[in-house]
């Protein structure tokens, strides 16, 4: 067995920061110090006016908001959507009670919960259009 790896000081002042404004992460790069750290889910954290940038797999679970948010290329943002064939996800990056807002997403998926996959349809627009796509599959 092996020992936890020890985290910098940078990797540990990043797992404590609740708020990111006009940042760019790099979601591989953000999640491994949290895994490091024993952190299996990302809590409580706000990202405003940031750019999400993958490739990444974004697992949200409770409380999970996108504000105002540009998924991405996407022109029917329902395509970013992976849908769970089984009851775990492996090598998603699991996020709770965390808010994203007027954040720019570039080369990610998302999952959840079926609750999640519908409303994320239902409420997420492609750039330049006004109504939900909920009816578009």
């Amino acid at each position: 067995m092996t020992d936890a790896p020890v985290l910098s000081d940078a990797d540990k002042a990043l797992t404590e920061q609740t708020t990111f404004r006009k940042t760019a992460i790099w979601l591989p790069s953000y999640a491994v110090p949290h895994f490091n750290a024993g952190i299996n889910v990302i809590r409580g954290k706000v990202f405003e006016d940031c750019l999400i940038e993958g490739p990444a797999l974004l697992l949200a679970l409770e409380a999970v908001t996108f504000e105002g948010c540009n998924m991405g290329f996407s022109k029917v943002p329902k395509n970013l959507l992976m849908r769970p064939v089984g009851e775990k996800i492996t090598g998603g990056i699991p996020f709770a009670e965390t808010r994203f807002i007027n954040c720019r997403f570039a080369m990610v998926a998302f999952t959840g919960s079926e609750d999640f996959l519908e409303n994320f349809g239902a409420n997420v627009v492609a750039p330049g259009e006004t109504e939900g796509l909920a009816s578009d599959v």
